[in-house]
């Protein structure tokens, strides 16, 4: 477990659950990081490459369908989730 959440950043403590009487793992755990900062960096790169892949697969649906509308960028700040767009299914 350990291994995986390195990624993440430093860990300082990590603590997984266990039952009291049987000793087995409760499938939980506890991780404190070294540094709040980077774990954070870690999930705000995360989540703007999610973005980033949502907005290009937006943008090539809307090309796909022919419509004639160009999306506004959304580098620099943040936007409001787009409705959906329904498609004709010929």
């Amino acid at each position: 477990m350990r291994e995986f959440f390195k990624q993440f950043g430093d860990i300082k403590n990590l603590r997984i659950a266990r039952g009291k009487k049987t000793g087995k793992s409760k499938h939980f755990g506890f991780i404190e990081f070294m540094s709040p900062e980077e774990r954070t960096v870690e999930e705000h790169r995360k989540l703007v490459e999610g973005v980033l892949k949502r907005d290009k697969k937006r943008r090539h649906k809307i090309v796909a369908a022919g419509f004639d509308y160009v999306p506004p960028e959304i580098v620099g700040s943040i936007q409001r989730t787009p409705n959906k767009i329904k498609f004709d299914e010929d």
